[in-house]
């Protein structure tokens, strides 16, 4: 079951990237996620904030969800060392071969980077160790 302004926020978050992942431009929407930065379950007020999404596709929404991917102030892709350590080298391709792209531009509302960051020290850093 959907949580309850799910479909708005995807709706809003996709149209927000033109529907097309805001990495790779990606553009086949049964591939696209709309992501949270900070998730759902963290922070009731940015639950439904359009500038809390990022369009991406599957792969890297879960990666991004699992903080194995992130984005440095310039909204450049950034890579978890754990994808060197744990990945097979068609993983590592793949990813490395996006490390450094920027997010593309939002077409309404701009993603709100201080939610970037809590992002980058709160989810991705916990794989920096590893």
């Amino acid at each position: 079951m959907a949580r309850r302004g799910q479909q708005f926020f995807r709706n809003a978050v996709l149209t927000n990237f033109d529907f097309q992942c805001c990495v790779t431009g990606m553009n086949i929407a049964s591939l696209l996620n709309a992501s949270h930065i900070v998730p759902w379950r963290v922070d009731v007020r940015q639950r439904l904030n359009p500038a809390n999404g990022l369009c991406l596709n599957a792969m890297l929404d879960r990666a991004f969800d699992r903080g194995l991917v992130g984005f440095d102030r310039t909204g450049a892709l950034l890579v978890s060392r754990y994808i060197a350590r744990q990945a097979n080298p068609a993983t590592q391709r793949y990813f490395y071969a996006l490390a450094g792209q920027r997010i593309l531009p939002a077409q309404k509302m701009s993603i709100d980077t201080s939610l970037l960051d809590w992002h980058r020290h709160e989810i991705f850093e916990q794989h920096l160790s590893d």
